[in-house]
């Protein structure tokens, strides 16, 4: 009929015969009906991946069998020998605590297995921690670095690494006893807060509770930072050091021994509480 109007279906009814369509389709579905191609990883996600520790066969072992009793660090050789030497024994030398504060800053967004994996050859392109060599470095050296396959080639951290220097100098130069008695006056002056409370290990290493203050907490777990924690990434922050959160702190301070975080039946936590040059109070 000429001049009618031609009827329209209800978005339901046409959802309908569509659905119908499809299930008696046997052609290939047209454009609009194919899956949408895989989103690309970024650049960030692929520089992160390449960086991933991959455990050796040499490296990885079954299980300590030398009847020490470990916290952690008991089926790789190269992270076993980091936890019974280093981890958690008291440090007092700038060069060397300016040192791990690099590699824990390096940690950001990956394991500590990947760092440690690389730590001698971060060490070596920063001038084995000589923090007033790498104060001087220039925007050439940072191309450079960031061209050196045996570190972790983030710009970020690369810049961070050399602004901390100038402020570990900044420190060395005004405050009394240098920036090793900064980090040391910011010590917990409490047992429940120097080491695990419960003298036992989390099941889980992840952060979960962002909800309470760091400040507010004085008995740590191992995992979420406390109040020593957050006034010294203050002070740090104020002074103008980069990439150090709470977090980075609290794996800090757990490496030098500024806190003591081995379980109680780890063979090293007295090793580490004898070697304290302050106590602690109870």
């Amino acid at each position: 009929v000429v001049g009618a109007q031609v009827p329209t279906c209800s978005p339901s009814r046409m959802a309908l015969r569509r659905s119908k369509r499809s299930k008696g389709a046997t052609t290939q579905p047209n454009a609009k009906e194919r899956p949408e191609p895989k989103a690309k990883k970024s650049k960030k996600v692929k520089a992160q991946r390449k960086n991933e520790y991959r455990p050796s066969e040499d490296d990885m072992i079954e299980e300590a069998k030398d009847g020490k009793t470990r916290c952690w660090g008991t089926k790789s050789l190269l992270a076993m020998d980091y936890h019974d030497s280093f981890w958690g024994r008291p440090c007092y030398d700038v060069v060397e605590l300016y040192g791990n504060l690099c590699l824990q800053s390096f940690q950001c967004g990956l394991g500590w297995m990947t760092v440690l994996r690389k730590a001698d050859s971060i060490k070596k392109a920063f001038a084995n921690w000589d923090f007033k060599a790498v104060a001087k470095f220039s925007e050439k050296d940072v191309e450079r670095l960031l061209e050196d396959d045996g570190i972790i080639k983030h710009r970020g951290k690369i810049e961070a690494m050399i602004n901390n220097a100038k402020r570990v100098i900044e420190y060395e130069k005004t405050y009394p006893g240098g920036f090793a008695a900064l980090i040391w006056d910011h010590a917990p002056a409490s047992r429940q807060e120097y080491e695990l409370h419960n003298g036992k290990a989390l099941d889980s290493h992840m952060r979960s509770d962002f909800k309470t203050k760091a400040e507010t907490r004085f008995m740590s777990d191992g995992v979420q930072p406390t109040a020593s924690i957050a006034k010294f990434t203050k002070v740090l922050k104020k002074a103008g050091f980069k990439f150090l959160g709470e977090t980075t702190v609290l794996s800090f301070f757990q490496a030098v021994g500024v806190m003591n975080h081995h379980t109680h039946e780890c063979f090293a936590y007295k090793a580490c509480k004898k070697s304290l040059r302050k106590p602690v109070r109870d």
